[in-house]
């Protein structure tokens, strides 16, 4: 009898790294918020997000990621903003992130990841212009990608802070 209760909570215990068949479907959705402790809600192609403000005057706007049916294990999240019809990015990140389970079944990144946009004149003029934001997640020789056209714009709530958005987001050096 312990026999089968040792059997049972070994199988009850095991990861999913042990469960999952890397094979498989996979799937991860970017969230594009502005604020960092807002829920996951998928961003739908085409929605609109305003940029936020700084501590050292730069431009940014938050990212989650959730998957369905990933493997677990070490997570690596590569973040990438282009204009569309273009693969070369204007700015990219890459993070490891800690994915939690979520209340609706899917795995999300524990927090949101601050994408910094403009620290500096980029010389991309992308402020108020569709631009493609994209996840790629990957775990071991797994890879699966997210994109979506977004609209961003500056802060519209301090003029002050609008003129700079526009100085630095908007205009080439």
């Amino acid at each position: 009898m312990r026999f089968v209760w040792v059997c049972l909570a070994v199988l009850a215990c095991a990861s999913p790294e042990e469960t999952c068949d890397p094979s498989g479907p996979a799937s991860v959705e970017i969230s594009v918020l502005e604020d960092p402790d807002q829920a996951f809600a998928p961003t739908a192609a085409h929605d609109e997000r305003f940029m936020q403000v700084g501590s050292q005057g730069g431009f940014h706007v938050w990212l989650k990621a959730r998957s369905v049916d990933d493997c677990g294990g070490p997570t690596h999240l590569d973040y990438s903003v282009r204009f569309p019809g273009s693969e070369a990015p204007i700015e990219k990140m890459s993070v490891d992130a800690h994915m939690i389970d979520d209340s609706d079944g899917f795995r999300s990144t524990a927090q949101a990841t601050r994408f910094q946009l403009c620290l500096a004149p980029v010389g991309a003029d992308f402020v108020d212009r569709e631009v493609i934001l994209a996840v790629q997640l990957i775990q071991g020789d797994r890879v699966v990608s997210d994109e979506r056209a977004v609209k961003l714009h500056c802060p519209t709530e301090n003029a002050d802070v609008e003129r700079t958005c526009r100085r630095i987001c908007d205009q080439l050096p």
